[in-house]
């Protein structure tokens, strides 16, 4: 887990090794697929992640606005609200 109060709270992580180009792409594409209920697909290849962010972030704005309708989500996708203080108070 990272060493953050979310992480350690409500997320729940898997740290996998592999090696191999094709083994991990078809890992990643699987693991995307799942997340965006089927809509992202990607190998996670270097160059395709800019616009996988891109449509991702699009899922999760459209995943808050479904939750906030109380419709149905597409696949687990949300943004991440903290709402805690950034104030510090120091005695």
């Amino acid at each position: 887990a990272n060493m953050n109060q979310r992480s350690m709270a409500v997320d729940s992580e898997i740290n996998i090794a592999a090696t191999g180009k094709e083994p991990v792409s078809e890992l990643r594409e699987r693991i995307f697929t799942l997340h965006s209920g089927g809509e992202i697909r990607g190998s996670g290849d270097r160059k395709e992640l800019p616009a996988l962010f891109k449509q991702w972030d699009r899922r999760m704005s459209r995943n808050a606005k479904a939750k906030k309708d109380g419709e149905l989500l597409n696949g687990f996708l949300l943004p991440f609200v903290d709402h805690r203080s950034t104030t510090s108070m120091q005695g």
